[in-house]
């Protein structure tokens, strides 16, 4: 009973983090455009968000659309990515 209730959760477990999208790049990415259009400064917000798309392991893989948007964002505020 218990190797079955183990397995059962190690299933939903890492079918969850697969299917998820990164949720700290959304975050950090909308934050940045919401500073962007008041006229200040969102880098910081996209530097996080190049940290999390980077860290799989830690943040969840990033989408292929994410790592676009945020190619786009390092390009404006001259990062690397």
């Amino acid at each position: 009973m218990l190797r079955t209730l183990a397995a059962f959760v190690l299933v939903l477990t890492s079918g969850v983090a697969q299917a998820r999208p990164n949720t700290t790049v959304n975050d950090n990415l909308n934050a940045a455009d919401g500073l962007f259009r008041t006229g200040q400064n969102g880098c910081s917000n996209v530097s996080i968000a190049i940290v999390a798309a980077n860290n799989p392991a830690i943040y969840g893989t990033a989408t292929a659309e994410q790592r676009a948007e945020l190619q786009r964002y390092a390009k404006r505020c001259g990062l690397r990515f």
